[in-house]
């Protein structure tokens, strides 16, 4: 077993044969954040750590007129500047002597990698961060909030470092001693981002936005699962661009038939389909290489736009038990991309069965709509699928009638098919009653319902 030690200094630093990891609140990333959180990137803005952001619009307000932000808001506008446009930046960014600088050749790499940039507005972005850094002395405000950062940092350290597996991402990519960097962003709120410098140092940048009731932020296993989807970014990306002409047209194919859930997740492309369909894969392979698999986070995939990922799933189980054949990632692509041909050219029927597992409604007793007596004793809601015992209500958006919820999640059974969940109920005479039946309803196949049903009825 390969030995790890772990010093606590600034940061956590992990060495081993295989790699370094590293743990911070960085103030690179700050830094980017809040200049976002002023020009108001919504994707920036994260009010969960109330007390620091307090402090944040205090502080910076005053310098919200300053020429970058103004360029900021221009540039989102033009050039769709914005999520991960931002945080690339940060592997070519050093702070020395209390002055941003850029790594050489930067700016032409940046824009190489993300056509959203070029090389002009890099050299007018950086100018004016460091005017903005420099007006704001941001290093003064980055120190005052030094302790607060340690005590982040520690109880991610505690938390989740001993969970992480950095020897799999070797094994696995046949890539050897690359640095992993974990920046913990107080600023980010529920976004995360896993950029790379295209040599030895992969970023997993996680946004903090769960506080305990003391009001400090606290981490659970679904961080590690963000951290190891943000690294596997670092190897997937490149590998996609490596191979982008035979892998692109098949998500191209895919895109109109997910579009619409994937833009709700900021995923608006199908180049951004082919890094994200990859990276969620091997995210789940190395769940299921440490033994922490469970069918809800496949099933989490599937609903979030990729509805062929158990197939896929499958399918790569071939890669992990013939090494011998494969020795690294890169070697089983060629037959990836024939897999996701096939996933394209099926695509139709493909739809077609996942629908037909999404829990629907399909009928509900009292029906809706309907005027019943006030001794019935027992509301049913039919779905198309088996179920699991749960019941997710939410009172009418609209109630200009003053419906009373009777629905109550408790003492609730299934009937003998699973399909029909059954509800006792005590009415009243002469009443109105109405209820939403939320997507909280989950099928014993773990598919959450994605659409909501509106249900009323009157009583005699």
């Amino acid at each position: 077993m390969k030995k790890l030690y772990v010093l606590f200094f600034l940061s956590l630093a992990i060495q081993s044969s295989f790699a370094v990891l590293t743990v911070q609140v960085d103030e690179r990333s700050e830094l980017l954040s809040i200049v976002c959180r002023l020009a108001g990137y919504g994707e920036y803005v994260n009010n969960n750590v109330k007390s620091y952001t307090e402090e944040i619009d205090s502080y910076f307000t005053p310098y919200s007129k300053l020429p970058l932000i103004d360029y900021a808001k221009e540039i989102r506008i033009t050039n769709n500047i914005a999520f991960d446009a931002i945080s690339s930046l940060i592997p070519f960014m050093r702070i020395i002597n209390k002055k941003i600088v850029f790594t050489q050749d930067a700016f032409k790499i940046i824009s190489e990698d993300d056509h959203r940039w070029n090389v002009n507005m890099l050299n007018k972005y950086a100018v004016l961060l460091n005017d903005f850094y420099k007006k704001t002395n941001f290093n003064r405000f980055f120190s005052k909030h030094s302790s607060f950062y340690e005590i982040t940092k520690t109880r991610f350290n505690e938390t989740i470092i001993p969970t992480i597996n950095l020897s799999w991402f070797d094994e696995t990519f046949g890539v050897n001693n690359k640095n992993f960097h974990i920046l913990l962003n107080l600023c980010n709120g529920k976004s995360n981002y896993g950029p790379s410098n295209n040599e030895d140092d992969h970023y997993a940048i996680i946004g903090v936005s769960r506080l305990d009731s003391l009001g400090l932020p606290f981490f659970n296993d679904f961080d590690l699962q963000v951290v190891i989807h943000e690294f596997c970014h670092s190897y997937c990306n490149p590998v996609c661009n490596k191979y982008a002409e035979q892998m692109l047209p098949a998500f191209e194919k895919l895109f109109p038939y997910v579009s619409k859930t994937l833009i709700k997740k900021a995923y608006g492309s199908s180049s951004t389909l082919m890094y994200e369909n990859l990276t969620r894969l091997t995210t789940l392979l190395y769940l299921s290489n440490q033994e922490i698999f469970d069918l809800m986070k496949l099933r989490n995939d599937e609903q979030s736009g990729f509805p062929w990922m158990e197939n896929l799933y499958f399918f790569y189980i071939n890669f992990k038990d013939n090494r011998e054949i494969y020795p690294d990632f890169e070697s089983f692509i060629p037959e990836y991309i024939y897999f996701m041909n096939e996933i394209a050219n099926q695509i139709e029927k493909i739809m077609c069965e996942y629908k037909s597992k999404i829990p629907r409604v399909v009928s509900v007793f009292p029906p809706n709509g309907s005027t019943v007596s006030s001794k019935v004793k027992e509301a049913r809601i039919l779905f198309n699928v088996p179920m699991r015992l749960a019941v997710g209500v939410k009172p009418l958006k609209d109630n200009p009638e003053s419906r009373k919820v009777c629905l109550q999640p408790s003492n609730n059974t299934l009937s003998s098919t699973k399909r029909t969940i059954i509800i006792p109920i005590s009415l009243e005479d002469n009443t109105k009653y109405g209820c939403i039946l939320s997507t909280f309803f989950r099928s014993e196949q773990g598919y959450d319902a994605e659409e909501e049903y509106e249900w009323i009825f009157d009583t005699k």
